[in-house]
This record gives structure tokens, C-alpha cells and sequence, in this order.
């Protein structure tokens, strides 16, 4: 489910990689925007993704100038999500479709909760690159939907959001399951993945062969799609 609002996008960031999104003209990303292609769009509203004090120079003022309003959505967990859809929603001039995409996702995270109770939670580490030298930490919307499918996350509490750790630290965390999310890897790039567990023989999750590379192109979207990767990383921790 979504909030149906797709018909009141003029354009997107070079980063936006959803199908239905594909045709739409591309304006910029967090270092560069192209004001004249994005001004000849006339949009009425910006949503950027953004901390406060990462905000490129002149961002503001330069919205404002063309009468533009700038939405800056705060994302880090999953209630963060929920917060986001209400606002968006009320910017697209329909919060009825914020609160009712936000009561959906959360019903489909709760049939998944339920399902996985009772059932033994596996220790695991998530990973972002070929290599498994960027995790995942705790106090991120993927930790939230993993703990939702049974899974506990090996990364410490406290620690980095983000945190890139070494062969010796990867081998010392004993993960029992290792996701490796990978939106839309190549042929070649899983194949480097999969060769790179090799040289780790020892690490449970690669001696039991539950090492998973997932390649959904949503992975890493904190968006209406929350659930899809959920029910992902249930049916690999649970078969």
C-alpha cells in the first residue's frame, strides 16, 4: 500500500531507483541540485532527507526565493516512518492516506511479530556491501524490522548507526544468520559476495551456509515497503 500520491511528483533525486518512479526527470542529490531544471517544474514543496546540520549552503534560502516549501524528513526507526507518512501525507493535501498507509504497515508488522513468537531468535549481523564491512547497528529502522522477524541484531547497543567493522570484529560477533542486502547486485557483484564469506570459514552463520544476499531494490528504503523486507528477513530467519 501506498499513500497514491505518485500523481503529484514533478521529479525525483538521482537516487530514487523505484519502478514506478523511473520515467520522472532526476534533479539532484544531498551535494548538488539542478535549480534550473527543478524551477521549470514548478513544484510547489521539496522533500529532502537531511540532518539540520548537514544541510547543503544556501538550501533554504534558495527554496524560499522561488517559493518553494522545504520538508526536511527526520528518518532513523520505524517510528520515525510512521511520523514521516502523517507528514507527507498532510503536504500532498490528503492526511487521511498518511494515517491509513501508516495503520496498514503496522498491522502487516504485527502479523509478522506474532508469527515469529515462540520461535528461536537468531543472532544476526546485516550487512550493506559486497565485502560485509558495513553494518547495520541498532537504533536504525532495519534493526526495528529485524527484531519484528525474530532476529536479535549482534551489533552492541550504543554504538554507531552505521558502524564499519573489520574481518577480526565480523568473526568475534559469532552471528548465527548473516543478511547481506544488496538492492538490485549484479551477477558478478553476488558473486564477489559470496566468495568473500569463503575466506571466514569459521564464523557460524557461513559454516551452517545462512548467509542470505538479498537484492529487492526497496532494501534500503525507509518507506511504504517496510513490511516486504520484514516478511524478507522472516522467511530467511525462520524457513
Amino acid at each position: 500500500m501506498s499513500m497514491h500520491a505518485g500523481d503529484k511528483l514533478v521529479a525525483v533525486s538521482n537516487y530514487d531507483d523505484q519502478p514506478d518512479v523511473s520515467t520522472l526527470p532526476r534533479v539532484g542529490d544531498y551535494q548538488q541540485v539542478d535549480w534550473e531544471k527543478l524551477i521549470a517544474l514548478k513544484p510547489t514543496a521539496m522533500i529532502v532527507q537531511m540532518r539540520p546540520d548537514h544541510m547543503p549552503p544556501g538550501l533554504v534560502d534558495k527554496a524560499q526565493s522561488f517559493g518553494i516549501q522545504l520538508v526536511n524528513v527526520q528518518i532513523e526507526q520505524v517510528a520515525d516512518i510512521y511520523a514521516a507518512a502523517v507528514q507527507l501525507a498532510d503536504v500532498a493535501g490528503d492526511p487521511a492516506a498518511g494515517k491509513a498507509l501508516v495503520d496498514s504497515i503496522r498491522k502487516q508488522l504485527e502479523v509478522i511479530r506474532h508469527n515469529a513468537e515462540g520461535k528461536p531468535r537468531p543472532r544476526v549481523l546485516m550487512v550493506v556491501d559486497v565485502e560485509g564491512k558495513a553494518a547495520v547497528g541498532r537504533g536504525t529502522f532495519l534493526s526495528d524490522l529485524l527484531e519484528t522477524a525474530g532476529g536479535d541484531n549482534v551489533m552492541p547497543d550504543g554504538g554507531p548507526h552505521w558502524p564499519s567493522i573489520d574481518r577480526e570484529m565480523l568473526a568475534s560477533l559469532k552471528p548465527d544468520v548473516i543478511l547481506q542486502l544488496l538492492p538490485g547486485a549484479s551477477d558478478q557483484l553476488l558473486a564477489q559476495a559470496k566468495s568473500a564469506w569463503t575466506t571466514l570459514p569459521d564464523v557460524p552463520a557461513v559454516k551452517s551456509g545462512r548467509v542470505y544476499s538479498l537484492t529487492d531494490w526497496y532494501l534500503h528504503q525507509p518507506g511504504p515497503h517496510i513490511a516486504d523486507t520484514a516478511k524478507l528477513f522472516a522467511d530467511r530467519l525462520h524457513p
